[in-house]
C-alpha cells in the first residue's frame, strides 16, 4: 500500500500543470511528456521485486527458529515451521487427484510394449 502511494505521488508530481498540449513541439523531448511512459513500469517493476523478495524471505527465512523474548516468540520461516504438515498435505493431494493406482494401471494395460515390460519383471 505504502509503495503505491508512493507511485501515485510520483506519477501526480510528474503529471502537474501538463497536458497533451503541453508537449507539443520542441516540448515533446521533455521528460514531462515521455516520463509517465517510463514511472509507471518502472515502479511497477520496483515494488513488484520487493514483494516477490519480501514474501520469499517470509516464507524461508530463518532457517533455524530463532527464540526471542524470553522464549515467548519463535521466528523460523512459515513454510519450514509447518513442513511435516505440508508434506503430509502435499503428498495425499499428489495420491488423489495426480498419480492414482488405477490410473496407471489403465496405462500399462492400454500400451503393449509397457505391459509386456511389466510381465518381464
Amino acid at each position: 500500500f505504502l509503495l503505491g502511494l508512493i507511485q501515485m505521488m510520483s506519477w501526480m508530481i510528474l503529471n502537474h500543470g501538463g497536458g497533451a498540449d503541453h508537449c507539443g513541439g520542441d516540448a515533446r523531448n521533455s521528460f514531462r511528456c515521455w516520463g509517465g511512459f517510463v514511472i509507471l513500469p518502472a515502479s511497477g517493476l520496483t515494488i513488484g521485486y520487493f514483494t516477490n523478495w519480501l514474501g520469499l524471505t517470509l516464507l524461508f527465512r530463518p532457517v533455524e527458529p530463532k527464540i526471542c523474548c524470553w522464549g515467548y516468540v519463535n521466528l523460523q520461516g512459515v513454510f519450514l515451521k509447518r513442513q511435516q504438515q505440508v508434506s503430509q498435505e502435499l503428498s495425499k493431494m499428489i495420491c488423489q487427484h495426480l498419480v492414482r493406482a488405477g490410473t496407471m494401471l489403465e496405462y500399462v494395460v492400454k500400451r503393449k510394449d509397457h505391459l509386456d515390460k511389466v510381465m518381464q519383471i
